[in-house]
């Protein structure tokens, strides 16, 4: 569905987060042109159907950590049947399925992750979520010094 790159154990080489409808996968780079899966070392897993992700230091430590946007409570055996305003099958729209909670990973070092959604108070409010960015008056505002 989709990817994030970043660099999660700051050895200078892009890494790789994949959202699938199922398990999403973390690659670390090996910097010989092949990935290593670490998803499970990691702890950077979410067996929802995650649409997009993005790497931000959401507690400005100097590691990247991991926010993962994720869509509906979805499965092919639950698979519902809907009909466009023709009586022709269609897809179902996301009204059809209960919304599932986003993730934030805090990287706690070495390309180790803890879910902190709770504590970060992202499981409070979700909906159905398809893509990330950064808030509006970020992307108004430009480039930062420090």
């Amino acid at each position: 569905m989709g990817v994030a790159v970043g660099d999660i154990n700051n050895d200078g080489r892009p890494d790789l987060y994949v959202t699938n409808l199922t398990s999403n996968q973390m690659f670390l780079n090996r910097g010989d042109g092949t990935f290593s899966d670490v998803t499970h070392r990691s702890g950077t897993d979410d067996p929802c159907w995650s649409t997009s992700a993005a790497f931000l230091d959401y507690d400005r430590d100097g590691r990247i950590d991991l926010f993962v946007i994720n869509y509906v409570d979805f499965s092919v055996t639950q698979n519902r049947t809907c009909y466009a305003t023709s009586s022709a099958r269609d897809y179902c729209g996301p009204g059809a399925y209960k919304p599932v909670p986003d993730r934030l990973f805090r990287n706690r070092g070495e390309g180790i992750f803890e879910d902190v959604s709770n504590l970060a108070g992202i499981l409070a409010k979700y909906g159905s979520g398809l893509g990330v960015g950064p808030p509006i008056s970020m992307a108004m505002a430009g480039p930062t010094s420090t």
